[in-house]
Parts: structure tokens; sequence; C-alpha cells
């Protein structure tokens, strides 16, 4: 099956980074923001990565060690991780000030340590300059905040009636769009898939003549990446005709004309035919971020605007932007707003306000998706070609800008030597050097920063959460810790989204009895000599009523996936599957722990095998797993597997056993490793709350080739790819209680889809 365009245009973006190409820089410094570079890539089987430090920028080596805080009593809350030194800090504000001098521009830096609120370096940050697309930054922090990472703008079809029984409606089709920015090859295999969804809904429910308009109302985007302003009756017009193509395509005429209306609330007293959610902001807003698109940037402000206060103008965004800002304590005197991407050279703001922005999400549960929507240095986004060495590749998430004379880096550096997290902030405006130039020395800023400056033992390894069990009425966390630690910090969660310091313990052993308190989410970090690891992956453990569930992580590829996953940490599906499950009695385990014995498969009425994108390297199924999963299977316990590359490695890539056990276990057969589409519909009943569920989420995970299914002999289509001859998104055997799903469940991009898959999985196959 041919390759998406968006993944073509990343596959030669990708390989301009690897051969050390660079994206050149627009020609003439126009205000067009930053150019393409990024999109999701196909990376089947990924090697592991350099994790050394930047041997070429050691920085200090003296006696600045920050010993972490050992010596206390093992569950107690944990202490705030150390300062850095005054000296250490002199000969860094030394370096620092040197490179802001070698430019002429108007310079302002701000870098305040994350993790204990430290600042580290000001030169100039209350200055109120144009930030250029550091504005989407705001723009998408908060919408992320107020409307929440699983919100999805409508589009709305109305008529007086429904269809009557010749498939006719008297009076008009009315179609409102509110902001739905997604009908771009960015989001879909290609733009026209949105307006045929909603063809075909309408041609589902025997719609075949409209005798009347076709009224296009409110505000889309239409077509792929735009680098100019947001044009909302040029969006519409090309909307309503790639709309009026897909009613022709699906047989459906419309004997009117085709009207234009800018409301983007339909019109009272009629009749809901059909209603299309675009996709997810946490999947926008990391379309908006790296790649720095600039009318989905604008259609965003304007929906948020119209979604909390009813105005839909770049006047309102400002006004609640504002008033949000001075809520979270932030200083506003010079703040200026005026459109969502960073194009007006009107806008203002100030390094100390973006990194108070860092400091207000990082406490917020929008935090995770927000700082996953960055570009990621020497990776992908529009930072791709920049800051490709050890101590930053992988560890530099931000945005850029770019506007006439205006050089922007804003971003958050995960410290490789002392694994502190830093919040950055550059505002460069009267760039009188080219771009390029002004560019790297905000590059060796951020490299400075990233230096060793504290000088001591290498940071403990990541620890390894092995399995998160209730027993007794306790939480029993199971771990390994990392080599070189003393001891582990444990982090606790009530929703998988929001960790605050004040909920970890420490903790010394390597088995951790927790009480069941409405935190069940949990993640470590190893503390030694040499400071902080990075956070290992989460585990979630709850009781409840109702049916017994082990999640199991089998996703060991995300562990060497530097491309989606530069940190190899926040590896939080499991939290995604818990949330959309409620009311289940839930464990949690790594793959590799189930197979020790860690816990007994046989003590649960249901096992939700995670894999993600997993696949040959690491085997989605290896013997010692399809024998546990055999057995298990064999004496009446229910399994859904969830995962985009299962068929891939066991039928296309597997042996006769792996085939064997496709076939016979999991109870599918294998048609391709493409099914060309992000979206899924229900097939059968127990998948009925489900409409179209979307599992494109970049900077998340990337599902680009979803395994294309058919089911066996004694099976049958449980989900579907979206059209009657599409090949099948999920089989259920019916002589056994099995479910595969050729995508990742955990990768629906937003909840109410993941429960409508995983409650209905669990429905299907008779569990309680």
């Amino acid at each position: 099956m041919p390759i998406p365009s968006v993944l073509r245009a990343f596959l030669f973006m990708l390989a301009l980074v690897v051969t050390g190409a660079c994206t050149p820089e627009p020609s003439g410094l126009t205000d067009t923001g930053e150019p393409e570079d990024t999109g999701p890539v196909k990376d089947k089987d990924t090697g592991g990565r350099d994790t050394g430090r930047d041997t070429g920028d050691t920085g200090d080596t003296g006696s600045d060690t920050g010993d972490p805080p050992v010596e206390i009593d093992p569950g107690d809350p944990i202490e705030p991780p150390p300062y850095l030194s005054t000296a250490a800090i002199g000969r860094l504000t030394d370096e620092l000030d040197d490179l802001v001098a070698s430019t002429s521009s108007t310079i302002a830096v701000h870098v305040v340590d994350l993790d204990n609120g430290q600042v580290v370096y000001t030169n100039g940050a209350d200055r109120w300059l144009k930030p250029a697309s550091n504005t989407k930054l705001f723009t998408t922090a908060l919408a992320l905040d107020l409307l929440g990472r699983d919100h999805r703008p409508t589009v709305q079809v109305h008529a007086r009636a429904r269809p009557d029984g010749s498939g006719r409606i008297s009076g008009d089709l009315v179609v409102t769009g509110q902001h739905d920015g997604t009908w771009s090859e960015w989001m879909h295999p290609d733009a026209g898939e949105p307006p045929r969804r909603i063809a075909l809904a309408l041609h589902r429910q025997g719609l075949r003549r409209v005798n009347g308009d076709l009224v296009v109302r409110g505000d889309f985007i239409w077509e792929a990446y735009k680098f100019g302003y947001l044009d909302p009756e040029l969006e519409r017009e090309e909307a309503a005709s790639a709309l009026w193509d897909a009613l022709l395509d699906q047989g459906i005429v419309v004997d009117g004309a085709i009207l234009m209306e800018d409301a983007p609330e339909p019109p009272a007293g009629l009749v809901s035919l059909s209603t299309w959610r675009g996709n997810s902001l946490e999947a926008t807003s990391a379309i908006i971020n790296r790649i720095s698109h600039n009318e989905m940037a604008d259609s965003l402000a304007r929906h948020t605007a119209w979604s909390i206060d009813g105005r839909n103008d770049y006047a309102g965004h400002e006004a609640l932007m504002v008033g949000w800002l001075a809520d979270a304590g932030l200083d506003t005197a010079g703040f200026s707003l005026k459109d969502g991407s960073g194009l007006s050279h009107d806008n203002r703001v100030s390094p100390e306000l973006v990194v108070g922005l860092f400091q207000t999400l990082d406490r917020l549960p929008a935090r995770d998706a927000w700082l996953r929507s960055f570009s990621v240095a020497g990776y992908d986004g529009t930072l791709a070609g920049r800051m490709g060495g050890p101590s930053t590749r992988g560890r530099f998430l931000g945005k850029t800008g770019t506007l006439n004379r205006v050089i922007c880096t804003s971003g958050i550096l995960h410290h490789t030597a002392d694994g502190h997290r830093y919040a950055i902030s550059i505002l460069a405006n009267s760039v009188s050097s080219t771009n390029s130039q002004e560019r790297q020395v905000h590059d060796r800023i951020v490299t400075a920063v990233a230096k060793d400056w504290r000088g001591g033992p290498d940071r403990p390894g990541v620890p390894e959460a092995d399995g998160l069990l209730v027993q007794d009425g306790r939480l029993v966390l199971h771990l390994d810790p990392g080599a070189g630690s003393q001891g582990t910090e444990v982090w606790r969660s009530a929703d998988g989204r929001t960790w605050l310091a004040e909920d970890a313990t420490w903790h010394e052993s390597d088995r951790v009895e927790l009480p069941l308190d409405g935190l069940p989410y949990v993640k470590l970090l190893a503390v030694g000599p040499g400071g902080r690891s990075d956070f290992s992956d989460v585990r979630v453990a709850r009781s409840g009523s109702g049916a017994k569930v082990l999640l199991v992580d089998g996703n060991d590829r995300w562990d060497t996936q530097d491309a989606e996953n530069p940190l190899l940490q926040g590896h939080d599906f499991l939290a995604r599957a818990a949330e959309a499950l409620p009311g289940v009695r839930l464990d949690s385990i790594d793959n590799d722990a189930l197979v020790s014995g860690l816990a007994d498969p046989a003590d649960y009425d249901a096992i939700v095998w995670l894999l993600g994108e997993e696949s040959t390297e690491d085997q989605t199924f290896d013997p010692e797993e399809q024998a546990l999963v055999a057995d298990y299977v064999a004496g009446g316990g229910a399994l859904v597997v969830s995962g985009s590359e299962v068929g891939w490695d066991l039928v296309e890539k597997g042996d006769a056993a792996d085939r064997a056990f496709a076939r016979d276990v999991l109870g599918g057969e294998y048609l391709g490793d493409d099914a060309g589409t992000w979206m899924v519909e229900p097939a059968e009943a127990s998948f009925a709350s489900l409409d179209v569920g979307m599992f494109l989420l970049p900077g998340y995970l990337v599902a680009s080739y979803p395994d294309a299914l058919a089911p066996g002999p004694s099976a049958r289509v449980a989900l579907s790819f979206g059209s009657p001859d599409a090949p099948a998104a999920a089989i259920r055997r019916e002589d056994r209680p099995v479910l595969w799903l050729g995508f990742p469940a955990e990768a629906l991009d937003d909840a109410a889809d993941r429960q409508a898959v995983l409650m209905g999985a669990l429905r299907a196959l008779g569990v309680r």
C-alpha cells in the first residue's frame, strides 16, 4: 500500500537529518514561521542510543557534587534536588554572558531549574520582546489546560428533518465547523478523509438528495501545512468545495448551491443528522508546535476563546490568556497577543513569562501532553537539525520562532549529567546577522547549560518498575533499583497525568508497600551520589468491584525508540489503559516479570497485553510468552492484544511457530503491513459507543502502519478500518475469549474512545 504523503515528507526530512543536511532558511527572512521538518516515521527496528555525556563539553569537574538526600528514613517525603553552587553559577554566568555579548541582536535569556526553582542565569529576562512562533507555546498551553487534551472540535450536520423514505430532505443541508483544523495531510492520509467520512455517515443514514442548498458555516482548515496567516473565509470556501465533492462521490446530490456563513453555531430548530469529531487537542498541539503550523495555531486560538467565552476572535483569546496567566501569578504588564501563531509583530512576551509558563504547566494535568508536542533537538520538528551533540540531542525539547529579524528558542533541557530539568527561554529581536548565525548562538547557550557543572560520579541507571499489585489491602511495588543508586523515589499520581514532588516518598527496598489511598499510578527515580536518574515506566494498580484485569507492558521497543521517545522515558501506556477501564480491579506488570512468575495469570479474569509498535527486534511474543499466553487462553482466560506490528512480526517475519500462534491462539489472518488509515469504527454491538476513533498521536505514539487483519475460521470482525471492503482493525475469536487489535488502543487520541474500545473488548469477551 502506498506510503501516505505525510510519511513520505517526513522520510525525506529524516534523510536530511541523518546525512547531516539542514533544512534551508526561509529566503528573504519572510514572516512565514519555521520551515517544515518533521512527521510520523516508520522505523520497525531501531537500535539502542548513545547515552554518554558530551565529552567535548565537560565544563567544570570540581567538587560541586550535589549529594542526594539519602540520610533519611524510608517512606519520608523526598527533599528538593540540590542547587548548583555559587561557584558553578558564576562560571556558567561568565560563559553565557560571553555568548550573549557575541551577538548584536537585542537578546534576553532566562534559565531556571524546574526541579528546585533556582534561577541559574538571567540576562534582560524582563524585556518584552516579539516571540515569533514561541507564541504557540501559550496558545497550546491555554487550550490544553482549559479544554483538556481529549477535547475534539466538531463539524455538525443539520437539516429540517431526517431523510424521507426516498432518501430526500426538503430544505438546506447545514454543515457547521467549530474550528476543526484537521482537514490536513498532517492528520490523515489525505485532507479529503474528514469530508469523505461526513458524507459516508450521511449516506449510511439513507440521504441521497438535498432539495435545497449546502450551507457551510463556521471555521475549518483545508489542506496541509501552510506558512501564512489564517484566512477563515478562504478556508471555509475550500472545505465547502471538498464537502460538495465528497457528497457527490457518495451519490448524494444537492439541488441548490453552496452558501457561506460566518457563525460557528448551527441555526436553531434544526435536526442533527451527524457529528464529525476532529483530532484531539493532544494530537493537533503536536503538529502546531513541532512543525510550527501557523493556521492550525490561529484556528486553535479562536476555538479556545469561542469555547470558553463565546468570542470567535483573537481579542477574545488575548483577554482569556491574560486572565489565565494572571491567575497563575505571572507578570503580564507588557504582554500582548494578537494571534495564536506568532506571525504578528505586535505580540510581546518576556523570557521570564515563558519560563513562568513552563513552571505553571509543570503542576497541571496538561503538562505531559504539552511537553510531548515540542520539537526534539536532533530528532524532529524545527529542531531536527539543531543541537545534535550528546548533551542536547534528544535532551532538549522546545519551540523555535522565526520572523523578520526575530529568532527565538525556548524549551526544557533534561540534563544528561545531573538529571535536573532546566527551563530555558532565549528571545532575540533586531537580529542583524543571518538566522543561522543567531540560532548557533542560541544552540551554544543551551549546550553551555548542558555541561557538567557539578562534576562527581555518573548518575544512577533508571530503575525498573517490575510490577504493581494489590495484595492484602495494600499496593505492593516490585522494582529493580538503578545501577549506582542508593535508594528510590516513588512518585505517585491520582490521574496518571499530574505528578507532584509532595506526593513522592523515599525508599531503599526492592519491595515497597503503599496504601490504597487514591494514588494508583506510580513511577520511579533512582537516586545516588551522581544525582537522579530519568523516570521509570509507569505502573498502576487499584482495587474495585469489577473484573480483575492484569495490564501487561510488553512494549520493550519503546526503550530503544529514539525518534519517538528520545528521553527513553514517559512510558505511560498503562496509565491510559487504566483510565479507559473504570471500575475494573487492576494490577500491572512488565512482560518479563510476568514470565518470571511475579504474578499468576490464572488469578485474572482478563489480561490486556499492550505492545504499541513493538516489532521483530524485541519480538511481540517470544516463545516463552507464547507458551504462557496459550496456556492462559486454553484455561479459559480472556485476552486482549493491542499493537500495530503483531502481524508483521509473527506472520510476515515469523517462523512456523509464530504463524501458528497468530492463527491458533490469536485467531486471525494477517493481510498486510499498512491499513492505510488512522481511524477505526465498530463492526459489532459491543463497541457501539465508539463512533470513529483516531489513533494518530504525534509526539506520543505514532502507529504509522497498523496491521490489516482478517478473521480466521472461528473468528469475526470486531472493529473495522472504516468501510465495508476495508480490512479488519480487530478480530475476535468466537470459540475462545480472545480479541486481537491491529492498532494500539493506547494510541487512540481521547479517553472516551479508549474506553469504548477497551471496555467494549471486555464486554465482547464476556468479562464483567
